[in-house]
């Protein structure tokens, strides 16, 4: 557990300055675990980042989908 957060510490640096909605994009950097453990480390409202990273992850998912059905189209 300790590498896995220093680790995130380093990653978490980036997000910093973005507060909280860095969650949003920070799914694609972080995955869902480390967006947890990034809103844990820096005392954020848990229900809201819990919302943001969930956004995120829902954005990716649908973009990954729509590239999926252009590569199919294209094939």
């Amino acid at each position: 557990v300790v590498n896995f957060l220093l680790k995130l510490k380093g990653s978490a640096r980036r997000l910093e300055k973005y507060g909280i909605y860095g969650l949003i994009p920070g799914a694609i950097l972080l995955g869902m675990d480390g967006c947890a453990a990034t809103a844990w480390v820096f005392g954020w409202d848990i229900r809201r980042s819990a919302l943001l990273s969930g956004a995120g992850f829902v954005i990716i998912a649908i973009i990954l989908q729509f590239s999926i059905i252009g590569i199919l189209k294209v094939i």
